[in-house]
């Protein structure tokens, strides 16, 4: 990376010592010109045909390549000034082709405007240049827009419009000095106005390509002051004068031709130092022993896949590799929340549950867009198989879990054991008084010794049933049973039992008689599960309502409280097997986080679901749905509420 910021710097330095060394050989090309036209007066005189036959041919291979030139730094930089000052020196090749700048001059020892330049292709060369000066105006972008007839018209339009005034000037119409010096001036004043403004472009953005264009341009600005100052006698018009004219216009393509080697220099070292970070970039990808990936087009073909990929897929051919990988962002149920997330921010990362050659993985994964230069799309998709660290982390809860559940259970028979300990050592130390004292004692904790012992009872039939849930061994023995006749002893049962004494328990149905395919003993299970919740979170003088009613395909058991109530987070987890919302040994009710695992258990085994309306400190109502149906052909089966079954499932209730 090093390496890379120093290369950066050179290119940098590279650039700037060309950018400044541009300016430096046009100002002194400037201040040479501008000398030779005040103070040199003489040169030797050549054969007058073959100078004009030479100078023709070889201006117009100088403005040709310079042509050229412009056309390649357009290509390679897609600047639209560029292109437009192409089209100002095609203008001018072809005017050079025809004869149209300089060479009429030399045949005539009169300096008249007909005789140096052609007005209405100089005309047309000056408006494309105007163009420059002007941002996002529609003639630019009819222009770029059309090309090839933009170049095939600055041809016809130099040629057609420069054969008819040749015609029109044999009459000597535009001859005046006054003329001439007018128009010149004008030229003078547009060059060099074009000519500043492209500097300045390049001295801002820091590119050396605009005042390179500067410089030449400002060439045909020297060479419309050097003609005023021929016509005005401050030089002689001889050979010489008029060699000095046409050698501006070389230097001007020379500058053109000159900078377009130093561009392609300069562009090989940036493509060099690009290749150079590419392949940095490419090692980075490919050899990335994490992470899948592989880039698409807008059709969602595979265009790359690095090593990774392929060795997993066991497939280099991409052909082969797209039909074995489904896009995830079209085989996932998330399709549109990607496609949605990549239209608005161009990106999108998530987890996803996909299948890796036939396995069921959750990957992170990641998609981006990436748009081109030319306006093409191309997706990249990054993802890793984060399925290890899930189970790692499922293990860390589990082993959490368990370490509370174990710490819950032990404080759970802890209580009960010091129960029957207590009257046990009690007990032996009144084994040798008389059996009157005895009794007494017995009678004292003899409640207290039935509650331990159902407490303990309740905790390892607990522990079985959901051995049985996880197993798959607990299996519901279905019957039709009158499920509101079901309900209503059980609730009956319950809110006549001593813990209930500080709260109210109601029984509300607008239904008679309903028969309903359930396990009786699981139903009971349900209910007695739900109101001994209730009833421990309530507080006293405080009513407990047990609901009935038909929502079309189900039957709905709700049991309402008005106690603590239950917070948001906490209730995406009290379903969870071992999950107490206080896990505190300090805690007011006793449990290990069995009973609502339980009761969705149960549910789940009838084809139900339960539902949970609740608020901190505004109440809970659970809400059973079980599916509505009866055994068909099958006769209605009592049931009797088991006593005993419902008084240890109340027998951790502390009395108010």
């Amino acid at each position: 990376m090093s390496n890379q910021l120093r290369t950066d710097q050179s290119l940098s330095k590279i650039e700037n010592s060309f950018f400044w060394g541009i300016i430096l050989i046009s100002v002194l090309l400037s201040i040479y010109l501008i000398t030779t036209m005040l103070f040199y007066q003489s040169l030797d005189k050549l054969s007058l045909i073959s100078a004009i036959n030479f100078i023709r041919h070889f201006n117009f291979i100088l403005s040709v390549l310079a042509v050229a030139s412009c056309l390649m730094s357009y290509n390679r930089s897609k600047k639209e000034n560029i292109f437009i000052i192409a089209l100002m020196y095609l203008g001018l090749s072809t005017g050079i082709l025809f004869g149209q700048v300089d060479y009429l001059t030399f045949l005539s020892n009169e300096l008249v405007i007909t005789n140096y330049i052609t007005v209405s292709a100089s005309l047309l060369r000056i408006g494309i240049l105007l163009i420059v000066l002007q941002k996002n105006s529609k003639l630019k972008q009819l222009i770029l827009s059309h090309k090839k007839k933009s170049i095939l018209f600055v041809i016809l339009f130099t040629m057609i419009f420069g054969f008819i005034e040749r015609i029109v000037n044999s009459y000597g119409i535009l001859n005046g000095n006054f003329f001439f010096i007018g128009y010149n001036l004008f030229l003078f004043i547009c060059y060099t106005s074009v000519s500043i403004h492209l500097f300045m472009s390049g001295f801002k953005e820091k590119d050396y390509l605009f005042p390179i264009l500067s410089s030449s341009i400002f060439m045909l600005a020297l060479k419309a002051l050097y003609a005023i100052i021929a016509l005005n006698g401050s030089v002689q018009l001889s050979l010489n004068v008029k060699l000095m004219s046409v050698a501006i216009t070389y230097i001007g393509f020379l500058i053109v031709i000159a900078g377009n080697f130093v561009d392609l220099f300069l562009s090989s070292l940036r493509i060099k130092l690009l290749n150079n970070k590419l392949t940095l970039f490419y090692k980075l990808t490919d050899d990335n022993k994490h992470s899948y990936m592989f880039l698409m087009d807008e059709q969602l073909n595979i265009l790359y896949a690095n090593k990774k990929m392929q060795e997993y897929y066991h497939e280099t051919d991409l052909h082969r590799l797209n039909q074995i990988l489904p896009p995830y962002m079209l085989a996932h149920e998330k399709n549109h929340l990607i496609r949605q997330h990549l239209n608005q921010t161009g990106k999108w990362r998530g987890s996803l549950n996909v299948d890796l050659n036939n396995v069921k993985r959750t990957v992170d994964c990641s998609i981006q867009v990436i748009t081109e230069n030319d306006g093409k799309k191309e997706i990249a998709v990054t993802y890793f198989d984060k399925s290890k660290e899930l189970e790692l982390e499922k293990l860390k809860v589990y082993d959490h879990e368990k370490t509370q559940f174990i710490s819950n259970l032990s404080h759970e028979l802890k209580t009960p054991l010091n129960v029957f300990c207590s009257v046990i050592q009690l007990l032996n130390q009144m084994v040798n008084v008389n059996d009157e004292k005895f009794k007494q004692i017995y009678l004292k904790y003899r409640t207290s010794l039935d509650v331990s012992g159902k407490r303990m009872t309740k905790l390892v039939n607990n522990l079985m049933d959901i051995s049985k849930i996880e197993m798959n061994t607990l299996v519901p023995h279905f019957h039709n049973y009158q499920v509101i006749q079901l309900l209503q002893d059980v609730t009956a049962i319950i809110s006549a039992h001593p813990c209930c004494e500080s709260v109210s328990i109601k029984f509300q149905t607008d239904i008679n008689q309903h028969l309903l395919k359930c396990d009786g003993s699981m139903i009971e299970r349900i209910l007695c599960n739900l109101l001994s919740n209730a009833i421990k979170f309530s507080s006293p003088s405080t009513t407990i309502t047990v609901r009935t009613l038909i929502e079309g395909e189900w039957f709905v058991l709700e049991v309402q409280d008005e106690g603590i109530g239950i917070t948001a987070i906490d209730q995406s987890l009290i379903f969870e097997r071992f999950v107490q919302v206080d896990k505190s040994l300090t805690r007011i009710n006793e449990g290990i986080g069995m009973g609502l695992y339980m009761v969705k258990s149960l549910v789940s085994l009838h084809g139900g679901k339960i539902e949970l309306e609740s608020a901190a400190h505004k109440g809970s109502t659970f809400k059973i749905l079980l599916p509505n149906l009866c055994l068909p052909d099958t006769p209605c089966k009592s049931y009797e509420p088991d006593t005993y079954k419902i008084e240890l499932e109340l027998a951790d209730i502390k009395k108010s």
